[in-house]
């Protein structure tokens, strides 16, 4: 089913000049516009404080470099376009690993580290997660079930990170008293 997915998805967008766009447009395009967000959030303060912005990229960070790239190295997935020669890939990309996806790892860490402090950035992050999701799948570089394991490493690497936040404030607090 993982392979039917991305053929139909990855044909589909293939079949107009339109559809290609916008699945590179997701899946690369979108994510550099994140990217961009996150340091306009963090730098300007957009109705969340840097401390929630921080914590946020530090779940991704955790979630795309602490977990997602020891699961890639002991259990290397090829990418589609890698694996099956009709699955044509739309934008450039190396034939690495595919299984998590790092990012939708890194893009559902931040959303749901966000989620727990602030439910409207975090929704909105996890909806623009979703869609950086599906234009990699449509573009031949990943799978469904690399990016349903990029959701979990990423909610797992929010959950860490802040455990750990946690952890960090309270031990400032009891330093200071």
């Amino acid at each position: 089913m993982d392979y039917q997915i991305v053929l139909w998805l990855n044909h589909a967008a293939r079949s107009s000049a339109a559809l290609t766009q916008l699945a590179v447009g997701l899946g690369v395009g979108l994510a550099d516009v994140l990217y961009a967000v996150l340091l306009a959030v963090f730098v300007l303060g957009w109705r969340l404080k840097r401390e929630q912005t921080l914590s946020a990229v530090l779940a991704g960070l955790v979630a795309r470099l602490v977990l997602t790239a020891p699961i890639q190295f002991f259990l290397p997935r090829p990418r589609p376009f890698v694996a099956h020669p009709e699955i044509e890939k739309l934008f450039n990309h190396d034939p690495t690993a595919s299984f998590p996806s790092g990012h939708a790892s890194f893009f559902f860490g931040v959303a749901f580290s966000l989620w727990f402090v602030n439910r409207r950035w975090g929704w909105f992050f996890l909806t623009a997660a979703t869609l950086v999701s599906l234009g990699r799948v449509a573009s031949g570089v990943h799978y469904p079930s690399d990016i349903l394991g990029g959701v979990v490493v990423g909610f797992a690497g929010a959950w860490l990170t802040e455990r750990v936040w946690l952890w960090y404030r309270e031990r400032l607090q009891t330093r200071e008293v």
